[in-house]
């Protein structure tokens, strides 16, 4: 149903005229993810709640009007998975930013499902000095609570996880307007575990916003540890950088491992394209952090992880201390220490340039045929170098039993659609190869979600339907979202 003036003035009763609006300008503001080369979508409205009543009052409203909802925190770096291709209603949840507790003795956190990783941090460091939380790579304004229930990836995954494994609890709202809790805090007043109960917080993990609105979530935090170090690993083939990678996971040492091939290893150094791989160059270039509470614990950390990158003449590790000077001095890596952090897309050194990827959750053993799989995918559409070469991104996580491969395309500013089109038609044959291969596309845009759908277990799908149809039957959450289910 389109957002007519009716339902608009109901809404505006909810949040107040200063919180809603239909104008061209705010509406084409929150159309896309600007950092992509998706298309734009084409929201109703936008609004913004102060809190959780709101959002339920918000809801009853479009329940009873079947008013297409997207759930709003950021839209950077998803690659469009809140574009209002149906158009509707897009909620903001940038006001419901708080902190509303910090546990040190049952190390967890309650925050709004607004919250950026800006304002996490700056609560963390203010209310809990020696704690952390788990941190993502992505910008500084983008939502935490958002990017847990999409498993991204954590700066101590290796460790602990997916950004599903840090939380312990959520409260939504659901497409008609109920609040549920969900995790031990169905019960309990704390937000300790998601066990012992019957785990319904699987219901909003990976949905992509389409079973309702997380307001709240209890997340895991952490003891700051007492000792840091991290290494660059490089390895003059990705054949020999990936195996390298889970000899070290598989012995539980390290806090992080993630890597970039030569050309986005050559970019977060702040080198501007067009550029060659030199001769000899590592193609892949991985970064381990370790973390000990003790300098004995850390020292036999070293030793285990020199050993293990010595059993391979192909393997060159080097401390960081060592390697962070010689890089130049417009380098992201220097940063990696003290996120969130804001990443460039100025590729060619263009302010406001774009960049997308498509990226999988992949088995280990087929991450080096899935990146020559890519390569001659680059090679095919004309992406070499020095213009565009291969862009690639790995994190291994949790002790190994996770490996995320991801491909980078970047355009600049001034791209045209034509362009775009040629980027999206990369991305969309990676895509499409990676789950041929085995491998699962995450935090799928429109069209990838079509392409894990396509190919998932036909009861599966029929059960994922199901639970659609019971929960929100009139398709009002982030309608076509999940592959159109």
């Amino acid at each position: 149903m389109v957002l007519d003036k009716k339902v608009y003035n109901e809404l505006e009763g909810v949040v107040g005229q200063k919180y809603i609006s239909q104008k061209k300008t705010t509406c084409y503001a929150y159309s896309n993810d600007w950092c992509a080369v998706e298309p734009p979508g084409k929201p109703d409205a936008v609004c913004m709640p102060a809190n959780t009543e709101e959002i339920q009052a918000i809801m009853r409203i479009a329940w009873k009007n079947k008013v297409n909802v997207i759930p709003w925190v950021c839209n950077l770096t998803t690659a469009g998975m809140c574009n209002a291709y149906h158009g509707g209603l897009i909620i903001d949840l940038r006001r419901m930013n708080k902190v509303e507790e910090i546990n040190t003795d049952a190390l967890y956190a309650v925050v709004e499902g607004g919250l950026t990783w800006a304002d996490f941090k700056r609560e963390m460091v203010k209310r809990a000095p020696g704690y952390v939380g788990a941190y993502t790579y992505s910008p500084p304004a983008s939502g935490v609570v958002t990017g847990y229930l999409l498993c991204g990836m954590m700066d101590i995954g290796l460790a602990h996880g997916d950004g599903s494994y840090y939380l312990n609890g959520l409260e939504a709202v659901m497409p008609n307007g109920e609040l549920v809790r969900l995790g031990s805090h169905m019960i309990s007043p704390y937000w300790g575990s998601r066990a012992p109960v019957i785990d319904l917080t699987g219901l909003f993990v990976g949905w992509a916003g389409t079973t309702g609105i997380v307001t709240k979530a209890g997340i895991k935090i952490y003891k700051e540890p007492a000792y840091q170090e991290a290494f660059y690993v490089d390895a003059d083939t990705v054949e020999h950088g990936y195996p390298n990678q889970m000899n070290i996971a598989k012995q539980q040492i390290a806090c992080d491992i993630a890597s970039n091939n030569w050309a986005w290893g050559r970019v977060e150094c702040g080198e501007k394209m067009p550029f060659y791989r030199e001769k000899g160059e590592a193609e892949l270039q991985s970064w381990v952090v370790l973390q000990a509470a003790s300098e004995k614990l850390m020292d036999a950390k070293i030793e285990i992880l020199k050993k293990i990158c010595a059993e391979d003449k192909n393997i060159v590790i080097t401390p960081e201390k060592e390697g962070l000077p010689t890089l130049p001095p417009g380098n992201q890596l220097q940063y990696f220490h003290d996120l969130p952090m804001q990443l460039t897309n100025d590729m060619d050194g263009n302010r406001g340039g774009i960049g997308q990827w498509v990226g999988c959750y992949v088995p280990a053993f087929l991450q080096a045929e899935l990146y020559r799989i890519a390569e001659k995918i680059y090679e095919k559409r004309g992406y070499v170098e020095p213009d565009h070469p291969i862009m690639q991104y790995n994190r291994v996580m949790e002790n190994g039993h996770e490996t995320i491969l991801r491909f980078n395309v970047f355009q600049h500013k001034d791209a045209s659609e034509k362009e775009k089109e040629k980027d999206r038609a990369l991305l969309k044959e990676i895509g499409e190869a990676e789950v041929k291969l085995g491998a699962v596309i995450y935090k799928p845009t429109y069209w990838a979600s079509r392409v894990n759908m396509e190919n998932a277990d036909p009861n599966t799908v029929k059960l994922i339907k199901t639970i659609k149809d019971a929960i929100d039957p009139y398709r009002i959450m982030n309608r076509g979202q999940i592959g159109g289910i």
